[in-house]
């Protein structure tokens, strides 16, 4: 069942994280909703720009519809991930997806404003959510190479209000792909909690979203290397040093 992601995040807040998941091929379509349902949890399914323009977007969109219907019992939102405005409104005008992410964090907190209104203005008027992005996170992501810039919370709760926007992504530190920061022993880790809990304090119960893992498991990065890649410095914060519960929530019926 495709639900909204403001749906998603009103039954999560407070109890757990909802995981998303970028999908370009069968096979991770499937194993998707394989493992989603076997922990029993909602999920976001996420489609980028550059995978709709790879496959052509209507073999991606076919798979999640069929999905659906092999599926039944599956409960998750369909995003499109990092859009820019004419691919939002691309998916907007389509009425297939529930969820449209704007990111227009490479410009001016006005312009980021100004463009994300528009995309609002558009998607609420067909019941569709909006999640918009206020500072930069660093690494590489298909096209999008970013320095590391941290959410203001203050200009955050100001451009929550004046957008309208029903999620925001924010930057404390996380970063794309697999080559981040080394976490040593001692040291304080790369990831700012404190921009979270200030946003949550001015913004009461405002749903946030993270892009950008912090952590690259040192067994998977052995794995991929062993099968011929080229992760050897590929490196973050460990697990356990965040304080992770490996165990998946259990909140469907």
């Amino acid at each position: 069942m495709i639900v909204t992601t403001a749906q998603l995040f009103k039954a999560a807040y407070g109890k757990f994280a909802i995981g998303a998941y970028n999908i370009n091929n069968l096979e991770q379509t499937v194993g998707l909703f394989r493992g989603n349902l076997d922990s029993q949890a909602p999920f976001i399914i996420q489609l980028s720009k550059g995978a709709r323009k790879y496959s052509d977007k209507r073999f991606l969109e076919g798979m999640i519809r069929a999905a659906d219907q092999v599926f039944p019992e599956a409960v998750f939102a369909v995003h499109l991930d990092h859009g820019d405005e004419d691919t939002c409104m691309d998916c907007i005008a389509s009425g297939f997806y529930s969820s449209v992410m704007i990111d227009a964090s490479h410009e001016s907190f006005e312009k980021n404003i100004e463009i994300t209104s528009r995309v609002v203005k558009a998607a609420h008027a067909k019941g569709i959510s909006v999640e918009a992005e206020l500072g930069q996170l660093g690494g590489v992501e298909e096209d999008i190479v970013g320095s590391v810039k941290l959410t203001d919370p203050k200009q955050a709760a100001e451009f929550i209000r004046r957008t309208g926007c029903d999620s925001l992504a924010v930057a404390i530190g996380t970063s794309h792909g697999a080559f981040k920061f080394k976490a040593e022993p001692g040291k304080k880790l790369g990831l700012h909690f404190e921009v979270v809990q200030e946003i949550k304090r001015l913004v009461p119960g405002y749903p946030m979203v993270l892009h950008g893992s912090s952590s690259v498991p040192r067994a998977e990065v052995e794995r991929i290397n062993a099968a011929g890649g080229k992760l050897k410095d590929a490196s973050g914060v460990p697990e356990e040093d965040l304080g992770l519960d490996p165990r998946p929530p259990r909140v469907l019926p």
